[in-house]
């Protein structure tokens, strides 16, 4: 089970989108799964995405707009991760980003 589970809702979000998942292919923290929720794109914004370079990648792909946070629950119910981390698919995460979350976790258990 890794220890994020990160969930990008996307809506015709272009080339965003990958540059989002790029910066998560640059993470220093490695425990990790990607769940990325399209939510009826007509913009071919998930056809030839690059995500090799992800610990573990999984595309969602619905029939409708299910709009952002119904979305987000898509991923939250489907993630095995110990932590649910969003991420907005126009964003990009610096390198450190989910290091940084873990080591806030670990520094403050229980809160």
């Amino acid at each position: 089970m890794p220890y994020f589970t990160v969930v990008i809702v996307n809506w015709n979000g272009g080339s965003y989108v990958q540059g989002a998942l790029d910066s998560l292919a640059r993470q220093t923290f490695r425990d990790f799964e990607v769940f990325l929720i399209d939510n009826a794109s007509t913009d071919g914004s998930v056809d030839h995405l690059e995500t090799e370079a992800l610990p573990a990648f999984t595309l969602l792909t619905q029939d409708q707009n299910l709009g952002f946070a119904e979305g987000n629950n898509v991923g939250a119910k489907t993630g095995t991760g110990d932590w649910l981390v969003l991420l907005n698919p126009d964003a990009e995460a610096a390198p450190n980003w989910l290091q940084s979350l873990s080591d806030a976790i670990l520094a403050h258990p229980g809160t």
